[in-house]
């Protein structure tokens, strides 16, 4: 952690310029929001039409990738060349510390998820409407292979290219602080569920972090790489390798522990796999207790004068909508 015991100093800002700038990355993510939502409502009636069976787990993914970066990113991305970037120039991450801050990763994954599934909770109190795990429905229906290539190579590429590197090279000027914030909230905005916005958000300001000190996106996109291994996907490669599944829907609780009685070696396994997640999150919960002050100690002050933060970065046009879009998805997953 001694690497950032330096910053960079706090970058000039003035009002006008940096409210622009919050304008047009909002607009940026509401493009991006609202061609993905079009283009994958257009492409889900056409299947249904010549499938009236029903989509097809895989076909979804294939319609959220299709959708998301084939047609939406790149129109997102003539609106951010609106914004002039301010590049910083990149620094190394020494191995030692991107370990940390990968166990430190796993740490606000865990909590995130604790807290989601607690909101999910409060959600179906309040409607009386049962909330399924998004993560969960996506890999129990989906082919391995896809979700593989989905989570742990297309997503983390392109969302660490929006959500950090687009995002925090055009809203430098306004802030170590508020780069991080809104890189955190507007990543778990996107997702469209509190399940996932609560560990999202979580994570995007501790990689907003990372990029923001080394402007190297390949560190963001290797740690959410990671992420999305350990904690949704090695566990579904280990069972498909395995003649039981323990991960079977179906399962009673009786039903479970009589199959993992019946099957010990694999059901150690099983569980050892399980816990990895948990354990780099409990590494990474004392390593952010250790280092805290001294990460607290290399965040630059907020250059936005004090009453002026909030309404300049997220009451503008841009940022409205893109909010707005987001909730309205959430609702109508919640509902749905």
């Amino acid at each position: 952690m001694e690497y950032f015991a330096s910053i960079p100093p706090t970058p000039s800002c003035d009002l006008e310029d940096a409210s622009r700038r919050a304008n047009r990355v909002g607009l940026s993510f509401f493009v991006f929001l609202a061609v993905s939502l079009v283009v994958a409502t257009v492409a889900s009636i056409f299947i249904m039409i010549f499938l009236p069976g029903g989509i097809p787990a895989w076909a979804n993914v294939v319609v959220t990738m299709v959708a998301l970066y084939g047609c939406a990113a790149p129109l997102s991305y003539l609106v951010f060349r609106t914004v002039t970037p301010v590049n910083a120039p990149k620094r190394k991450l020494a191995p030692t510390a991107f370990f940390l801050f990968t166990l430190i990763a796993f740490t606000l994954m865990i909590a995130g998820s604790m807290i989601g599934e607690v909101l999910n909770q409060g959600v179906e109190i309040f409607t009386g409407t049962q909330q399924e795990s998004a993560v969960s429905e996506m890999i129990n229906d989906t082919p391995l292979w896809l979700i593989c290539i989905y989570t742990v190579g297309v997503a983390p590429l392109l969302e660490e290219l929006f959500f950090r590197k687009l995002l925090i090279d055009r809203l430098r000027p306004l802030g170590q602080w508020m780069c991080m914030l809104v890189s955190g909230v507007f990543f778990g905005l996107f997702h469209g569920n509190i399940e996932q916005f609560s560990y999202a958000a979580l994570i995007g300001i501790l990689l907003g972090y990372v990029y923001y000190h080394t402007s190297n996106v390949w560190y963001c996109v290797a740690m959410h790489a990671i992420l999305n291994f350990f904690c949704g996907v090695l566990t579904t490669i280990v069972t498909s390798l395995m003649n039981v599944d323990f991960l079977d829907p179906t399962l009673t609780d009786e039903a479970l522990a009589d199959l993992m009685a019946s099957h010990p070696l694999e059901a150690l396994l099983f569980t050892a796999v399980g816990y990895i997640p948990l354990i780099c999150a409990v590494a990474g919960a004392i390593i952010f207790a250790l280092y805290f002050r001294r990460l607290r100690a290399t965040i630059e002050p907020c250059p936005l004068p004090v009453g002026t933060r909030f309404k300049t970065v997220f009451l503008n046009v841009g940022t409205i909508l893109f909010t707005l879009l987001c909730m309205a998805e959430m609702v109508l997953y919640i509902f749905s």
